[in-house]
């Protein structure tokens, strides 16, 4: 392959080629790896690699948005692969953590879930959040970063909350859905119903449910979480005491814009709403 490129006949390349001759054809045992056992693979190339799995694997979307996400997810499987590497002393950690994340989900009470085509939703225990569960296409065996309890391990499921989607921890929102559904070994909820209220007392009875359902929601609406988007920008803007502080916040706001027009001129996706 190396004398095959250096009689490559063409005209634009005919001045690289020569240099390569003079300065790197004669002396490949000072830059070649074959001749270089000990100095192992360099950061190029890593680089490289992860280039090409990111463009041709995970960057299938053009939407900033969708981008971002499937940078996430790249860099959450690489840290999960390395989680499958069972080194003395992380791996406790990490069962720990799913332990101690199961025991938060016993404790969390008056917790809304809900079922899409996708996923479930889950609130946050104020009602100010919901959270995204969603389980994985790929199928773990034998995996030691499982919750037994639960019946499903760490690989399984992921969820949009900082928890699981951060720090790549089996969260509690994660546990509720596979003690609620997933355990139950069927992909469909236990009731027929959109929305249930899960509660920890096992004399719930289903009237108490019904009477939860037809209540209003604590969750705040579009037109209330909007109120609260214009407060926080107002507070921001108020706070804003030079001409540099407010040329970032016009930037910021033109992005958003931007995302914004971008995302009304797609196709809304199919599945949740």
């Amino acid at each position: 392959m190396l004398i095959q490129f250096c009689h490559i006949d063409d005209p634009e390349c005919i001045e690289f080629i020569t240099y390569f001759r003079n300065n790197f054809l004669n002396n490949s045992e000072y830059w070649a790896h074959c001749h270089r056992l000990n100095a192992g693979i360099n950061t190029n190339m890593h680089l490289e690699r992860m280039h090409e799995s990111i463009n041709f694997i995970y960057l299938k979307e053009t939407r900033i948005d969708k981008g971002i996400a499937a940078i996430i997810k790249f860099v959450r499987e690489k840290l999960i692969d390395l989680m499958r590497v069972n080194q003395k002393g992380k791996i406790s950690v990490k069962l720990a953590n799913i332990k101690e994340r199961h025991k938060s989900m016993e404790e969390m009470d008056g917790i809304t879930l809900k079922t899409f085509e996708h996923g479930w939703e889950v609130s946050s225990e104020n009602n100010h959040e919901m959270y995204l569960v969603q389980k994985q296409e790929a199928t773990c065996h034998d995996c030691t970063l499982s919750c037994t309890d639960c019946g499903v391990c760490i690989h399984q499921f992921v969820c949009t909350c900082l928890d699981s989607a951060i720090k790549y921890n089996m969260c509690k929102h994660i546990h509720l859905v596979a003690r609620n559904v997933y355990q139950s070994n069927v992909d469909e909820p236990l009731l027929d119903m959109d929305d249930i209220n899960v509660n920890d007392d096992d004399g719930t009875q289903v009237d108490n449910i019904l009477g939860e359902l037809n209540t209003h929601s604590k969750i705040p609406n579009l037109d209330n979480r909007k109120e609260i988007l214009i407060k926080s920008v107002i507070d921001a803007v108020n706070t804003i005491s030079s001409i540099e502080e407010l040329g970032v916040i016009e930037n910021k706001f033109s992005d958003a814009l931007l995302i914004l027009e971008t995302m009304r001129s797609t196709p809304p996706e199919s599945g949740m709403k």
